[in-house]
């Protein structure tokens, strides 16, 4: 075999045949090793982008600030927060804000509100597949938020292995609130998520309320205390003052000392008799059975307030009325309101204006409210149910022991009424406290958020154990896979 010298063109095409053949140094090689170390550095960014915005969504915090550039003091909680994580992982720091590809830093609005889309349709995704092919019923309220546009908050109630869930699902811009608005919203809604009407079993909203009487009362009460807090010389007045009632009323042994007493108060008294109902209506977990037990408790109280306590009531404020040197009318003499009198109308004295339109008018309000909405028909209907959970708290502990023996399966009617009884909603605390959380997210401040925007942060801020329940890498591949990225992930 003919070599020559070390320069021969023998030799020459030898060392060029080995080095292509020499896998290590291979053109395809060198690039494929780049493309991996690219994309172990774009996941860990990523990484910590969506870590950054778990922790403002589950805080409910706002994102960016008024000036984000690189020598900004107000660049905003996103940007401060990634820095101060940088500051304790080199690896992080490595690949992010300034050592990151100039098209490709994963900071910005669109990044922002790309990652909570991902994040709010994986957790709607979570309920709407812990759902399943379940029965669930709907609880609907609408409200305005921080910038006058009128939202539909949506909340879905279904039993899962006997206990009953309510989750919030979204919130709908609506037009107006016309019963054909709030339909075709609630439609688009159930097409968008895969949720059949069909397995609707329920619906629950929110009426106006008819207490006008008590809906003045608040409204006077909040003018008052707006007053005082406007004032820190007429707060201080007010402090004074109390405290030396307070002095005088221990003194004479009027008032009892200590925390956590449960003092009984005339307007308590009045108005906090329906306070066990309210408070029992609020939880989550309510099953209509109970509540239309409290609802008979509460309807019986009533009663017997307005046939036997107008008499102790009095007595409590002619007593606060006395030590207060507040005047009280004569009860026998005859009524005037100030105002001019109407020649045709009946003369009353002033215990039947006390006693009969207001006093006993108010009751009967509130028993008139509980009658029309829970009608004698219904209540017994409801309360049968109640026979197959004697030895039980209610029927959801029955469910829950059906579904642990497995009797579910053998007496699968029997569950199915269960089922039914407990998804039927109860109160729209739970849409109440959505618009509570809006308040808080769509503040004053960020009055100008989109409804979109809006949307997935209260998703992720409400359901924070589904949030907190999500992988990561779930996460990463919906972002992902909702548009083309420049970065892969490997």
């Amino acid at each position: 075999m003919h070599v020559g010298g070390p320069n021969s063109s023998h030799n020459n095409a030898w060392r060029n045949c080995e080095a292509l053949l020499n896998q290590k140094q291979h053109i395809e090689t060198v690039i494929s090793k780049q493309t991996n170390q690219d994309q172990i550095d774009y996941r860990t960014q990523l990484g910590a982008s969506i870590g950054v915005s778990r922790i403002l969504f589950q805080q409910g915090l706002p994102f960016r600030g008024h000036d984000e550039s690189e020598n900004s003091l107000n660049q905003g909680n996103f940007l401060k927060i990634l820095w101060w994580l940088r500051h304790y992982n080199e690896g992080i720091k490595a690949v992010t804000l300034e050592n990151a590809p100039e098209n490709l830093k994963l900071t910005s609005p669109d990044i922002q509100k790309d990652i909570s889309s991902a994040i709010s349709y994986e957790i709607i995704n979570a309920i709407t597949s812990d759902i399943n092919d379940s029965l669930f019923s709907i609880l609907v309220d609408e409200s305005r938020d921080k910038s006058s546009k009128e939202q539909m908050a949506i909340v879905l109630r279904y039993v899962d292995k006997g206990h009953v869930i309510e989750r919030f699902v979204g919130i709908e811009h609506v037009a107006d609130t016309k019963a054909s608005s709030l339909k075709l919203a609630i439609d688009d809604f159930f097409s968008r998520h895969g949720l059949s009407i069909s397995k609707l079993r329920g619906q629950g909203y929110d009426g106006a309320s008819n207490m006008q009487e008590i809906g003045d009362l608040f409204t006077m009460v909040s003018s008052v205390v707006n007053v005082m807090v406007a004032s820190s010389k007429r707060r201080d007045i007010l402090r004074e003052k109390h405290a030396h009632v307070v002095l005088e009323a221990l003194e004479n042994n009027e008032l009892s000392s200590g925390q956590g007493l449960n003092q009984d108060t005339t307007l308590k008294r009045v108005l906090g008799i329906t306070n066990d109902l309210s408070q029992a209506l609020q939880k989550k977990d309510q099953d209509i059975v109970n509540a239309m037990n409290l609802i008979n408790i509460c309807k019986g109280r009533l009663q017997r307030m307005r046939e036997s306590g107008w008499e102790s009531l009095f007595d409590e404020v002619s007593s606060f009325c006395d030590k207060n040197r507040i005047k009280i009318p004569s009860m026998d003499d005859i009524f005037t309101s100030g105002e001019r009198p109407n020649r045709k109308a009946h003369p009353i004295t002033n215990v039947h204006h006390y006693r009969v339109d207001l006093f006993t008018d108010v009751i009967d309000e509130q028993l008139t409210q509980l009658n029309d909405r829970f009608t004698e028909k219904n209540t017994e209907l409801l309360l049968c149910v109640a026979c197959l959970s004697p030895n039980l708290k209610g029927i959801s502990d029955l469910a829950q022991k059906m579904v642990g023996t497995k009797k579910d399966h053998t007496y699968p009617l029997v569950y199915l009424l269960l089922t039914l009884a407990l998804i039927l909603p109860v109160a729209t605390a739970s849409v109440e406290r959505v618009f509570s959380a809006m308040n808080i997210v769509k503040n004053t401040l960020r009055n100008r958020m989109s409804d979109l925007w809006m949307n997935d942060c209260l998703v992720a801020y409400i359901e924070k154990d589904i949030f907190n329940s999500i992988e990561e890498e779930a996460i990463m591949q919906r972002f992902q896979n909702m548009k083309t990225r420049q970065g892969q992930l490997f």
